[in-house]
């Protein structure tokens, strides 16, 4: 009788411990899984917040880099605005302004001049006076320059291009070597007529 009161009392604590492991259990289980669930849950919007950032800064680049093409093209066009200016520039320093003056070894070396017209003037004749008028009155091309010198005392210029009467004009280069000559006397007197006959 004591033996089986005991084996009851023994499967008693048996059944109970096993109860309150099954609901110890089960409470774990439970909350195992929930917390399984939250991290799951934390971990899918952190990734869609990673996702967001990085399309958000994916348009800022895009957008970035469509400002900087912007900023580009808009340097290329003043570059270009500022070229043509330039080229302008240049085309009008490279042709000196006409100039009547008289004559110098420096003058004749002047390279800012396309042309260069040697006038062999006296002030006693009137065709080279008359000449002298047409070219203050009408000015020189720009480009071009006519230096005047005089015939009377000009004996070794007058020897180097062979000239034997006054309103001789003679085209020389930078090195002062004759590329052309004409005698004006009794000619028309204007510049057209010199450069022409010149050329």
């Amino acid at each position: 009788m004591r033996t089986l009161r005991t084996v009851g009392h023994v499967a008693g604590a048996l059944a109970l411990a096993v109860a309150l492991v099954g609901c110890g259990g089960d409470d774990g289980d439970t909350d195992v899984t929930d917390d399984a669930g939250s991290i799951a849950s934390d971990t899918d919007d952190a990734s869609e917040d990673a996702d967001d950032a990085a399309n958000a800064d994916a348009s800022e680049d895009s957008a970035g880099d469509d400002d900087a093409a912007d900023d580009s093209a808009g340097a290329e066009d003043v570059a270009d605005d500022n070229g043509d200016a330039d080229d302008s520039d240049g085309d009008d320093e490279s042709a000196a302004a006409g100039i009547y003056r008289d004559y110098s070894d420096d003058a004749v070396a002047d390279t800012s001049y396309d042309t260069t017209v040697v006038f062999f003037y006296a002030s006693w004749c009137p065709e080279c006076r008359a000449f002298e008028q047409a070219i203050e009155a009408e000015g020189v091309p720009d480009g071009v320059q006519i230096l005047k010198t005089d015939y009377d005392t000009e004996h070794d210029l007058r020897e180097r291009y062979g000239i034997t009467i006054q309103t001789t004009f003679v085209e020389v280069d930078a090195d002062g070597n004759e590329v052309s000559k004409w005698i004006g006397y009794g000619e028309d007197k204007s510049v057209d007529a010199i450069l022409d006959n010149l050329g």
